[in-house]
């Protein structure tokens, strides 16, 4: 059987507590992903009518994600066409 100790004191700090407000991305970060998103398009239309190959796609969409950065850049997936 499973032993069950009861806690007299109450935890006095939360680790996940924020000690400061989170805040949003900053205008630069905005006009970067703006600038990502457009290259994005543009390159997602250049694949589509079929002047890219999947690899050049996929280098290309990289070099979009190191050039423009993102706000969620480390988080993103590697894009294949």
């Amino acid at each position: 059987m499973n032993n069950v100790q009861k806690i007299l004191q109450p935890l006095t700090k939360n680790p996940l507590q924020l000690t400061e407000k989170p805040t949003g991305p900053t205008n630069e970060q905005l006009q970067r992903d703006c600038g990502y998103h457009k290259a994005q398009e543009l390159l997602h239309a250049l694949r589509e009518a079929d002047l890219l190959s999947a690899q050049e796609f996929s280098e290309i969409a990289q070099l979009n994600r190191e050039t423009f950065r993102p706000f969620l850049f480390e988080i993103m997936q590697n894009t294949t066409g």
